[in-house]
């Protein structure tokens, strides 16, 4: 999620309007590096969650956990952005507002996780029908589809993007429940996630310094959820922190389970994209200064963004707890 926030700051605030392509400054390249991992970042958020759902149930109270959460966030934040001149009122805005998540699906990550959950029931029921070499035939077909298309055939947004959520599902309850002896070594993950970026980070760059740039994005290898280096970093960053035993650190589960609130509030919609990133921080007014200043600006809005958006997510499980348990305690006393 911190890269996500990442891609987000240089994507939706204009920095890239700023790039110097016939010069190639160093600032332009760090950023470059920086905002590329936004949808293997999605892709992760994807593989964690088929993770532990395939081994579980999904309740209509844990769906409507998740659907209120960004229901929740969406008029919050549409009403904040309202009262700073930032939203209007329409009645086309409202309606949009009131059925975003539905218009969302295949459009953004909000809807199209939405739709992933109400299919949960139906794919936990297909992955344990299917047997282990069925399954795995299944995700070598769906990749093959998304990922070669994506690839290899400048199809850069080949078929659905819930079906490609589908196929992360299938691959990360794979992992999950049929581990080979390699996605059990920290060594051999770890070497290859590290292969994975060098290649990543390598293909920018040499589409920069090659004059590739005339005709595909540097980021082409990468760019896209379905995108082979996307895909096989995600998958190897997974696979190589399963295999860390950091024991029981309450401040990482504590933080982790505000990541979907920081994404829900800082991509609340375009006029919270044009608040946060192009007046309050300016990030592309401080993109052309020199290296250093770049990297330290960007890496501390990042940092803030990022917190700050836990912090509020953190905010509103307490007061939800907090009137849970205050009605609970008076249906008790009422009783």
């Amino acid at each position: 999620m911190f890269f996500i926030v990442a891609h987000h700051a240089v994507w939706n605030s204009g920095v890239t309007d700023v790039y110097d392509w016939n010069a190639l400054p160093a600032r332009m390249q760090f950023l470059q590096l920086w905002s590329a991992w936004g949808k293997t970042g999605i892709n992760v958020f994807v593989l964690i969650s088929a993770y532990f759902m395939c081994a579980s149930s999904l309740t209509l109270r844990r769906f409507m956990k998740v659907f209120l959460e960004a229901k929740f966030y969406a008029v919050v934040c549409y009403v904040v952005l309202l009262v700073g001149g930032y939203e209007v009122v329409t009645g086309k805005r409202l309606f949009m507002l009131a059925f975003s998540l539905i218009r969302d699906v295949n459009v953004g990550f909000t809807g199209t996780f939405l739709a992933l959950y109400l299919l949960v029931p139906f794919l936990n029921s297909l992955v344990k029908a299917l047997p282990r070499k069925s399954l795995l035939l299944l995700i070598g077909v769906l990749v093959v589809i998304y990922t070669g298309n994506a690839t290899f055939f400048f199809h850069q947004e080949a078929y659905s993007e819930l079906g490609w959520y589908v196929t992360l599902y299938f691959i990360g309850a794979y992992l999950r429940l049929y581990p080979l002896d390699w996605m059990k070594s920290r060594w051999v993950t770890g070497f290859g996630l590290l292969s994975s970026l060098f290649l990543a980070c390598g293909a920018i760059l040499a589409i920069d310094h090659s004059g590739l740039w005339h005709y595909v994005t540097p980021y082409y290898f990468t760019n896209n959820c379905q995108c082979l280096l996307s895909l096989t970093i995600a998958v190897l960053a997974v696979l190589w922190f399963a295999n860390i035993d950091i024991g029981h650190r309450p401040i990482v589960n504590t933080v982790a389970s505000c990541t979907f609130g920081i994404f829900l509030i800082h991509t609340a919609s375009d006029a919270m994209r044009t608040w946060l990133w192009r007046d309050l921080f300016d990030m592309a007014g401080h993109a052309t200064g020199p290296l250093c200043k770049v990297v330290f600006y960007f890496v501390a809005v990042n940092i803030v963004v990022f917190f700050a958006c836990a912090l509020i997510d953190l905010i509103r499980r307490c007061v939800v707890l907090l009137f849970s348990r205050s009605h609970s305690l008076k249906r008790l006393l009422d009783g």
